[in-house]
């Protein structure tokens, strides 16, 4: 969805389509951006969970070429995703707070989806045990509404 970010009483940044809370600041990053990822099951639209991107302050020039940029242009456009993946001078966190409660697994085969398809085709070794490794770091028998996953990356 590409509407407008509203804010809590608290000054948290609101996801548009779930209302899931992000404060501004997460661990000394800044809130660069929230999004929800929505399965589709048969025809059936489901909310899982609300996704908040924190950039380093300090990493945040690295972004300068997307910062005027509309929702829809960055959604037509991988070049910014592809700076956020491979940018290893970029300090980021990925927190996920879960909108629906699904199993551990549920959450691991789509995780493990969602990067396999971002992944080359031909991996090397250290890729290919980092990758094997992240379905089963859902080994919780549910993760409930309201839990929080956080991906971090630092130099």
């Amino acid at each position: 969805s590409s509407a407008a970010v509203s804010f809590d009483k608290s000054g948290n940044a609101l996801e548009p389509a779930s209302s899931t809370p992000y404060p501004l600041v997460f661990q000394g990053s800044e809130l660069a951006g929230v999004a929800i990822r929505v399965k589709k099951i048969a025809f059936v639209s489901i909310q899982v969970y609300a996704v908040g991107l924190y950039v380093d302050p300090k990493s945040l020039g690295e972004l300068k070429a997307w910062k005027a940029k509309s929702h829809s242009d960055l959604a037509r456009d991988a070049s910014l995703f592809q700076a956020l993946l491979k940018d290893n001078k970029l300090t980021m966190a990925l927190r996920l707070v879960m909108v629906r409660t699904v199993t551990g697994e549920q959450m691991g085969t789509a995780i493990s989806e969602a990067v396999e398809a971002r992944l080359p085709k031909s991996r090397d070794a250290d890729c290919e045990k980092a990758f094997a490794g992240l379905k089963s770091m859902f080994s919780a028998p549910s993760l409930k509404t309201g839990t929080e996953i956080v991906f971090k990356r630092s130099h």
